[in-house]
């Protein structure tokens, strides 16, 4: 028995000296803390919504089945279900809005408005029509149609649902009509004064499902009178502060300030099964939601994506929604409910290419001394400029040819010709795949290996084999 206690304590031994070793060297996305499950609202989500004035209040909109209501935090769900004429429970609902506490959506033909889900009133009916998407902000509305199975595309009132304009006529004209057009599927209104370039027009952004010259985004500049086509070829813009965030089918993110003109901030947007952007203007961050990768969020406005703690979501190809709303973030994610908080602090980002001695810390240009080059499979480069821009320090040894790199409770030791470095006095091989991995003195410089180094201080590291860019994040203070 002795035998066996021993045993089980050398074990437990071992397991806590490797546990703190993982610790040391593993890099989490961010220091942001586990997602706070709540509940399990199920469902074929296409939209969730929550009450700004009460954000306890909240509705997932579902196009199967039936809607969800909660008024205690997405602890419990409610549901309801309301169909007479198709006599089965499908809401088809698309588009959630809630207004000063009256909360709107779509069902088939029908438009409804509630304050407590007990009781209903229809705001605007179309018989034998179904609604595809719509925007409101209570007085003016734009509705979209399934115009592939029915006659409307697009209408508009400008009245709060009294009287309304049909614009399909100027949609046809811009895109044409085949069989395969199938209507409009999403609608956004940017009210003019919003836009940084843009202060004296407002812009309406629509989406074409079936559109017959394969250019499914339009925008209009007089209230739908008249349409453009958008090219390149984007999804439905989103607003973010003052200016638009839209992305495209071959993975790449556009801006713009205007709503007009478009350029390209990011090239290597991969997300799949994408669910939008939230922006949370306290902190001037943006996210967004994955429901295979997860949540990330941009400090530079869409040019960078770091990855927000996301290892114990439910995360699996489908849907997932984001809110952000008084420093808190809900999400809907494949059916789970969960919470977390925003990110309150700011990130450094140094973007580096191989061959290129200037780089740049959160948009600003510096320079190295040497540019990055690319030895054994693995990049070095002079470390002290971007230790220093992380906040750390650089020491050197001349007698024991050693570097030492220093960030906050964080010392890395390196000996010139070494593939064995230490971290806080754990020796730690540099490269466990490559022993052929060293510091070097290659022309008078010092070149480190900037993986190593960065990620022991706790680094995310991003590189791009098209551009040979490496991307440096770190959590600043």
């Amino acid at each position: 028995m002795k035998k066996i206690i021993v045993i089980l304590l050398a074990i437990f031994m071992l397991f806590s000296l490797f546990q703190r070793a993982f610790e040391q060297n593993f890099v989490k996305a961010d220091n942001i803390q586990p997602w706070k499950h709540i509940s399990e609202p199920w469902g074929d989500m296409r939209d969730f919504e929550i009450d700004p004035l009460n954000p306890d209040h909240m509705m997932i909109g579902c196009f199967y089945g039936s809607d969800k209501w909660s008024f205690d935090g997405g602890k419990t769900w409610h549901d309801f279900c309301f169909d007479p004429e198709h006599n089965y429970n499908n809401m088809l609902t698309t588009r959630v809005f809630c207004i000063n506490g009256v909360w709107y959506f779509n069902n088939w033909e029908i438009i409804w408005k509630t304050t407590d889900f007990s009781s209903f009133e229809k705001v605007v009916e179309f018989k034998g029509e179904d609604i595809d998407d719509f925007w409101t902000d209570d007085n003016i509305w734009f509705i979209g149609f399934r115009a592939g199975l029915v006659s409307k595309i697009l209408y508009k009132s400008v009245d709060g649902g009294q009287t309304w304009e049909d614009l399909g006529f100027a949609i046809k004209k811009a895109v044409g009509i085949t069989p395969n057009f199938l209507g409009v599927s999403y609608i956004n209104f940017i009210k003019k004064g919003t836009l940084q370039n843009n202060p004296d027009k407002d812009i309406l952004f629509i989406w074409i499902s079936g559109s017959p010259n394969n250019h499914p985004a339009l925008y209009s500049v007089d209230d739908g009178e008249s349409f453009q086509i958008i090219d390149p070829v984007l999804g439905l813009p989103d607003k973010i502060g003052n200016k638009l965030l839209a992305d495209t089918w071959d993975h790449f993110l556009y801006e713009s300030k205007d709503g007009v003109n478009w350029q390209i901030i990011n090239k290597d947007f991969n997300f799949s099964d994408f669910g939008g952007f939230e922006y949370d203007s306290v902190h001037d961050n943006i996210y967004l939601v994955d429901a295979v990768k997860g949540v990330y969020y941009s400090q530079d406005g869409g040019k960078t994506w770091i990855k927000y703690y996301s290892d114990n979501l439910n995360l699996m190809p489908g849907r997932a929604r984001m809110k952000v709303h008084n420093n808190t973030l809900y999400l809907v994610i494949n059916g789970s409910f969960y919470t977390n908080s925003v990110v309150s602090t700011r990130s450094i980002i140094l973007l580096l290419r191989i061959g290129d001695p200037n780089f740049s810390v959160n948009g600003v240009s510096n320079t190295l001394d040497s540019p990055p080059i690319i030895k054994n499979g693995r990049t070095l480069l002079p470390i002290r400029p971007v230790v220093e821009a992380l906040g750390g320090s650089v020491s050197w040894d001349p007698t024991e040819k050693k570097v030492t790199v220093s960030l906050g409770s964080t010392a890395i030791e390196l000996w010139i010709g070494k593939n064995t470095a230490r971290v806080n006095g754990i020796s730690t091989p540099i490269d466990s795949s490559n022993s052929k991995v060293v510091p070097e003195i290659i022309n008078g410089r010092t070149m480190l290996p900037l993986r190593f180094v960065t990620e022991n201080l706790g680094c995310q590291v991003q590189w791009d084999g098209t551009t040979k860019t490496i991307t440096i994040t770190s959590q600043g203070g």
